[in-house]
């Protein structure tokens, strides 16, 4: 390694960048890495470093150690300023353990403080290292605000770093010189405990063209390992993960044809671009995908940030927290057999306690999930409310609520409530053999993901079936078995008395993105499953694959399954198209793929005349004849559905849920809007619809019982409705997001929540 002294007398000294690093008195550091984003040097015993120069040099950067600090680690280069390009670094406190925030996709062009002190309170009272956005700021004007507004002084005294994205080279390279200018270099490197970060950009793709290649990233990414010790832990940041990391990647484990990270400990990579949530642990390299952190993403995910910790031994696991829960929400129920349960949550702060004040006595209540928490003692008679004590920064205080339960005009009773060992997201719960089933998430690293049965009578939990990934929406059911499929499209039948798997289809690949959302469907002794590519027919006896697409459209799928009539398979995708299929063969029939390309979340259903309805939040409601796809008619002007909710059909009128006006309906015949909920619901509690914060929205399905309209609001409330006007004849104040759809079997009323409970309500005839 050259010092700055020989560079200088050397008569091609301008083919170097060279500089010093020091400490706070101005003593030489050695050992530090420095980097122009191609090549890495490391500083020698008088502080000093040079780099050979790259003609695409624009900034050179410091890594700064476990036990320094800085408040600039990157300097632009120009071509007169090839020396002087010094670093001060001062000392700080070395972690052993330590956590950090990530956050995905923010995709805003406007103020986004709000948010980021949710994220800086709870970041503090997690004691983080650091917080990190990997990407998608969103343009020149995403890039502005971001570089303002993501600062350490923002997040009370925290790191900030950043991570370039897709939409942040929107306009090619004039974006990326941009970008640098305020937010720094492309590719970087930092070092806390004893991880080495790596923080890559989006690579090119065949719209936006970046001034940096793939190989001299590898270059760059070489070059840094080459200074990190064989076996030192490694993480990577990027905004996605291809073509660097994955199952065929230029970065990989014993891969060929690409640079073996093998000599290095790789704990994982983090990244988001997808607006989904999935935890890819299995994979020879862990990758953590964080979807839309503030708005809803693909399928409807909840908007969440991810909480990374890593133990003394390089271990990590992860935490997702739902955002704009602020400030934080506490409600209690109490049944009528006495079994009281509470949610308590916040985006901003950490949940330490709940306690549950009954006629004088505080009883300790147990966290079952990060929302859910129930009381161990069993039933309990006598008034009393809850406390949270709650923690931010180095404060904590308390909330207090008292315990709920009734409804506004005694419809609604609840007669029990069915704990579940994790929280759901889209499904509806089958109710047999005296069970309540249902799919249970985990966005995590837990491997909890599956398939809970609950026995309705004593709440005892009968069964559980771990897929090992989430099951997002709906079962199955037919005679004593169930069917559902995993967020990685996974099909499976289980015995419902039991658990007992009857056979597992697997999708014939490993695809990362193929992440589904899709509830299953049954017709024609086959159940049906899938979207896009992945979309495959399976027998519904022997668990074998009749036929897969192979060609596919849309390989985001919504939430709500393939639909079958008559013969023929029917399927809408987000970012896709709406789809025929024959049944039995798989052959496509028709689809809208050269006319439409703008759906997000879109649901459908059939209307009494056999013609295909179709409701989505963009391209508005429409109708569609089921042999060729030809558009017979839509709603002027329409209602932005947007959301999982699968319209309720009649003779004559349509109800579903909508992203902007709650509930609504409309003739089945003209689409003629009827009524909505827009003035009578509340703004949801998560952000669930992709880029929307809360709004008046429901997600759930409605269902008619006893000439009652049952509505499941995203606010939290179940409502009962006059179906002819809108009217709300009652409503039950659950205090926890309602996105999954309620099931009404056996006289009672079963209501899914997101804490991870499903409600029992008898309704007054």
């Amino acid at each position: 390694m050259k010092s700055v002294l020989q560079s200088l007398s050397n008569p091609h000294a301008s083919a170097f960048y060279s500089g010093h690093v020091t400490d706070e008195s101005g003593n030489p550091l050695a050992g530090i890495r420095v980097t122009d984003g191609f090549k890495v040097a490391l500083t020698d015993a008088d502080g000093a470093y040079s780099l050979e120069r790259n003609p695409k040099t624009r900034i050179v950067s410091v890594v700064v150690s476990a036990d320094r600090q800085t408040d600039t680690f990157w300097q632009t280069v120009a071509v007169d300023k090839t020396t002087g390009i010094d670093f001060r670094l001062t000392s700080r406190t070395r972690r052993k353990a330590f956590c950090f925030l990530q956050i995905s996709d923010q995709e805003r062009r406007e103020s986004s403080l709000d948010f980021y002190h949710q994220l800086r309170d709870r970041a503090l009272a997690e004691d983080a290292a650091f917080v990190i956005s990997t990407g998608d700021l969103c343009d020149v004007d995403g890039i502005r605000m971001s570089a303002k507004e993501m600062t350490a002084e923002t997040f009370g005294g925290i790191r900030a770093y950043i991570t370039l994205g897709n939409h942040d080279l929107v306009g090619e390279q004039s974006d990326e010189l941009f970008y640098e200018s305020l937010c720094g270099p492309t590719r970087y490197a930092f070092v806390e405990g004893d991880v080495l970060f790596i923080v890559l950009p989006m690579a090119a793709n065949a719209k936006r063209h970046p001034t940096y290649t793939v190989p001299e990233i590898l270059t760059f990414v070489k070059s840094m390992l080459d200074t990190w010790p064989k076996g030192a832990p490694v993480f990577f940041f990027i905004h996605y993960y291809s073509p660097y990391l994955g199952l065929t990647a230029e970065l990989g484990i014993g891969q060929e044809n690409s640079f073996d990270l093998t000599p290095w400990k790789v704990i994982g990579a983090a990244y988001g671009h997808t607006h989904w949530y999935e935890a890819s642990v299995d994979l020879p390299i862990p990758l953590w995908n964080t979807g839309q952190s503030r708005s809803g993403g693909a399928g409807n995910m909840p908007g969440a940030y991810r909480i990374f910790r890593i133990g003394e031994d390089a271990s990590c696991t992860t935490e997702l927290v739902e955002s704009n829960i602020a400030p934080p929400r506490l409600a209690a129920l109490r049944d009528a057999k006495g079994t009281i349960t509470a949610a308590a949550f916040g985006s901003n702060c950490i949940v330490d306690a709940v306690t549950a004040n009954i006629d004088g006595k505080k009883l300790p209540m147990d966290r079952r999930t990060s929302w859910f928490w129930t009381l161990g003692s069993g039933a309990v008679i006598g008034d009393g409310a809850v406390t949270m004590t709650l923690r931010t920064a180095n404060t904590s205080s308390e909330v207090t609520a008292k315990i709920h339960t009734n409804d506004t005009n005694n419809l609604f009773t609840l007669e029990n409530t069915l704990c579940l060992p994790q929280k759901t997201l889209f499904g509806k719960p089958v109710i047999m053999e005296g069970l309540a089933i249902i799919g249970i998430e985990d966005e995590n690293n837990s491997r909890e993901g599956g398939v809970c049965a609950v026995e309705i009578a004593t709440g005892r939990i009968a069964w559980r079936y771990t897929t090992g990934f989430s099951v997002r929406n709906s079962l199955v059911a037919s005679e004593q078995f169930v069917y559902g499929v995993d967020a990685r499209n996974r099909i499976f039948k289980l015995n419902a008395t039991d658990g007992r798997e009857i056979w597992m289809n697997l999708p014939d690949r490993i695809v990362i993105d193929d992440n589904c959302h899709s509830a299953p469907c049954l017709g024609g002794g086959c159940i049906y499953a899938g979207c896009g590519k992945s979309l495959r027919a399976v027998d519904m006896e022997t668990g074998k694959t009749l036929w897969m697409v192979a060609d596919g459209h849309g390989i985001f799928g919504t939430t709500m399954s393939p639909l079958y009539d008559q013969g023929r398979l029917f399927l809408v995708s987000n970012w896709g198209y709406l789809q025929a299929f024959d049944a039995a063969t798989g052959k496509e029939i028709w689809n809208t793929c050269g006319t439409e390309r703008k759906l997000f979340q879109p649901t459908m259903a059939i209307l009494p005349d056999g013609m295909i309805l179709r409701c989505d939040g963009q391209l508005g409601t429409a109708v569609f004849h089921p042999e060729n796809g030809e558009l017979l008619r839509t709603m002027e002007p329409f209602v932005k559905m947007h959301t999982a909710s699968i319209p309720l059909v009649t003779d004559d009128m349509v109800f579903c849920g909508a992203s902007e006006v709650g509930c609504c309906a409309f003739d089945a015949r003209t689409l003629t809007l009827r009524w909505d909920m827009k003035e009578t619901m509340g703004a949801s509690i998560l952000s669930t619809v992709q880029y929307r914060g809360p709004q008046v929205q429901m997600e759930a399905s409605p269902l008619i019982v006893d000439g009652r309209l049952i509505c499941a609001g995203a606010d939290g409330i179940l409502y009962a409705v006059n179906p002819a006007d809108g009217k709300v004849l009652a409503r039950f104040d659950v205090g926890a997001p309602l996105i999954g759809t309620p099931a009404w079997a056996d006289g009672h009323l079963y209501v899914p929540d997101y804490t991870g409970r499903i409600l029992v309500f008898s309704l007054e005839r």
